[in-house]
């Protein structure tokens, strides 16, 4: 019975939407780091610099979260979606420039936190009898986006290097983008 509601409640969008996030992060975050590396001057302690930076933009969209409420979560979260795909576009150049990379993890942070906490809102919105069900499908959702970001970018990024990785995080974005924008939901 719960799965019949679920059917009908626009959960499959919405996790989608949540699959295409999943799917652009865990492609870019798990070669990032390599590519950060094999800068000159990029070791490893550097890049937990950045990572530091991606925890500041986390902490401070977590933080910030009530935009959602006071915005809308279906507002907050296509522009969030909008600034994920410039920041994917942005990291080719900005790998080059320790400020500008920065800057980028942070707001990839920032925008990270209110698409993931408006996902999770949304979907067990869908339908509030099954909470459980649709949170299921979310974690289900998320682990194999996961795996097919990082297999999928492992792919990209020995063929095409940052670049292509980039183009896929992005393209991948910009599909949640277009399908939530026609999912006007909860």
């Amino acid at each position: 019975m719960a799965w019949q509601r679920l059917a009908k409640s626009g959960l499959a969008a919405l996790l989608a939407v949540h699959f295409f996030d999943v799917l652009s992060f865990y492609a870019m975050y798990t070669f990032l780091g390599t590519a950060v590396r094999a800068q000159p001057g990029g070791g490893s302690g550097g890049f937990g610099v950045y990572v530091g930076c991606y925890g500041a933009g986390l902490l401070a969209g977590t933080l910030n979260a009530g935009l959602l409420d006071r915005f809308g979560k279906q507002r907050v979260m296509l522009l969030s979606l909008a600034g994920l795909v410039a920041v994917f576009l942005a990291f080719p150049g900005a790998i080059r420039h320790r400020l500008t990379l920065g800057m980028c993890m942070a707001l990839w942070g920032a925008f990270q936190a209110l698409v993931q906490t408006g996902s999770a809102t949304r979907i067990t919105q869908c339908c509030p009898d099954a909470r459980v069900a649709a949170t299921a499908c979310m974690s289900s959702i998320s682990y194999f986006a996961v795996s097919a970001g990082a297999g999928t970018g492992g792919a990209l990024f020995a063929a095409h290097g940052l670049v292509g990785l980039a183009m896929f995080s992005a393209v991948s974005v910009a599909l949640a983008f277009a399908l939530l924008s026609r999912h006007a939901g909860p």
